[in-house]
């Protein structure tokens, strides 16, 4: 196929070409040599085709500007066509050069930096290797130190290169990097414009200004020091506050129970809320306990979640760690204990969460941050701000609760790291028909099947669990549903082999049943046929005769032939 130039006037994409992110075109294609090849270099005669799908491009080279780039044609679809165009022209670039720039080393931790060295360095190499396989780790290229750059008396150095376009570096890669303490960099080119010019890529490629350290020893070495200094200072508190989100909830008797009876408001305990295991007891008694001060209150046209947090405290619901959180707080060891205390939420912010709540369900008209009277206000005016205010509440518990599932999700699948929260929120899934933003802010039964979709997602990451038949709701979850789906197979396998194994052990016991009935009928048969030939042998035999019946019956002839021979001789002799 030769070169094709596109007619689209100024460059734009007719709607009918869904090859590429829309307004996005390909600026490298791929020669008949698989090489990177920009648009502005083409050969007539020759043919490009995409590095993602292989399909062949057209060359849109008529347009007003600086806006020439590859297209497929109609009808072909390629969703990665730009990621891997970039991609692969960004390796090519790393391969043929013999330099490339190095982020600076800084160590940060919560507000503080430590500037290790003042300025970006650059390596030089005379050996690249792309995407090799190093146990277990595929990197997108392998830079070998030049032999000019290192002493004598080392062996060469090698440096890691991963290159961001639409995916950042999956976590558990990161995480085996780290683990092999191999010196790595990330290249971020997600914001290349779209119709990038050869020598601008290759710019941004080896010296542009956004790139980082993935792993860098003397950053891992500062980064601790920094971290176990600050820990130090703020008295071992990341570490106390890591111990007491493990202590279960003291079991205690709910002395408020009483009162939530009393206003009939037993619904609005019990629910779980982010990060509530600062807390000593269970939700239902902490949440009774706001409820119960609360209707105590004379005045019930505000709540302070400040007041009502240090309450909590001085009624010993709130563990003793984190007092230090209570009242002003020091940025830096607000910063400190965020940074390495996993999944941390200021008590307050989960008392003001349940606030929301209680504003839904009409307990607290007004929030704290809308204070003033409302009875200046017309009656319309005053419900639809009490309906704003109760959805504001109602949205950011939802948003909590939404987010606090996302996260774990996020912090347990292997693709963790690459999940954006914001962008997630806002793009269309059609298992849900909508985004999950607008279930979050639609009905309750939108917003509960969102939850349950979730919690099957983080269920999936768990071995020997079902895949969820909603899908994976655009997360990149692809390992673990495999994983699942692996595990279903291997378990139908097994069973349709347990079905099999049973069935082959009942057809054998049959057979041999069988086998012992024919045994049992052939031998009672020989039996019979022993017996009857016995028989027949003991009617063969003759009986033997009686001797004394011989000898009575010759008697008997013996005298009738004498009676016979006397009468003869008395007839011939009458005188006799």
């Amino acid at each position: 196929m030769n070169i094709a130039t596109d007619s689209s006037s100024g460059g734009a994409m007719p709607a009918s070409d869904r090859s590429c992110p829309p307004g996005r075109g390909i600026p490298f294609g791929l020669d008949s040599k698989d090489k990177p090849t920009h648009v502005t270099q083409v050969k007539p005669g020759h043919t490009y085709r995409c590095p993602s799908c292989k399909w062949p491009l057209s060359a849109v080279l008529n347009t007003t500007g600086r806006r020439q780039h590859f297209r497929h044609r109609k009808g072909a679809e390629c969703s990665n066509a730009y990621e891997a165009s970039l991609h692969k022209a960004a390796e090519q670039i790393i391969e043929e050069s013999s330099e490339i720039l190095l982020p600076a080393v800084v160590a940060r931790h919560g507000h503080r930096s430590w500037s290790i060295t003042d300025k970006p360095g650059k390596f030089q190499y005379d050996g690249a290797r792309l995407e090799v396989q190093m146990d277990g780790i595929v990197p997108d290229v392998v830079l070998r130190e030049a032999s000019v750059a290192k002493s004598s008396a080392s062996a060469a150095r090698e440096l890691l290169v991963e290159i961001f376009v639409t995916h950042r570096t999956e976590q558990r890669k990161i995480d085996l990097i780290r683990e092999r303490r191999l010196p790595t960099i990330e290249i971020n080119l997600s914001k290349t414009p779209r119709f990038v010019t050869a020598d601008e890529f290759k710019q941004s490629v080896l010296y542009g200004p956004k790139r980082k350290w993935l792993f860098n020893n003397a950053i891992h070495n500062a980064e601790a020091a920094l971290r176990e200094e600050a820990e130090k200072s703020f008295g071992g508190i990341g570490a106390s506050l890591n111990d007491a989100y493990e202590v279960d909830f003291i079991p205690v008797q709910n002395r408020w129970e009483q009162d939530i009876k009393d206003a009939r408001v037993e619904d609005l305990v019990g629910t779980h809320v982010p990060g509530d295991r600062c807390f000593t007891v269970a939700p239902g008694i902490w949440q009774s306990a706001i409820l119960s001060r609360f209707l105590r209150s004379p005045d019930r046209s505000r709540f302070d979640a400040e007041a009502t947090l240090d309450w909590l405290d001085h009624e010993g619901l709130l563990k003793p760690v984190f007092r230090r959180l209570l009242g002003e707080i020091d940025r830096d060891l607000l910063a400190h204990v965020r940074a390495v205390v996993p999944g941390f939420r200021h008590p307050l912010k989960v008392v003001e969460d349940y606030a929301g709540q209680m504003v839904l369900y009409g307990l607290v008209p007004r929030s704290k941050s809308t204070s003033g009277s409302s009875h200046s206000e017309p009656t319309e005016l005053a419900e639809e701000r009490a309906r704003r205010i109760r959805e504001m509440y109602y949205w950011r518990l939802r948003v909590a609760e939404v987010e606090e599932v996302f996260k774990a999700i996020q912090a347990e699948a292997k693709n963790g790291p690459i999940m954006n929260w914001e962008f997630w929120l806002d793009t269309f899934q059609v298992t849900l028909s909508g985004t999950p933003r607008s279930r979050i802010s639609g009905r309750e039964v939108g917003f509960r099947e969102l939850m349950n979709y979730l919690e099957a997602l983080r269920q999936m990451l768990k071995p020997n669990t079902e895949v969820p038949t909603a899908g994976l709701l655009g997360l990149p979850l692809e390992p673990e549903r495999d994983a699942r789906e692996a595990e279903r197979r291997g378990r139908e396998a097994a069973e349709r082999a347990r079905v099999a194994a049973e069935i082959e052990r009942r057809r054998q016991a049959a057979e041999q049943a069988r086998l012992d009935r024919e045994a049992e009928q052939r031998a009672r048969g020989e039996a019979e046929e022993s017996r009857v030939a016995a028989e027949r042998e003991a009617a063969a035999v003759p009986k033997p005769r009686h001797r004394v019946g011989r000898k009575r019956t010759l008697r008997e002839r013996v005298a009738q032939v004498r009676d016979r021979l006397s009468e003869a001789i008395r007839f011939l002799n009458p005188w006799s």
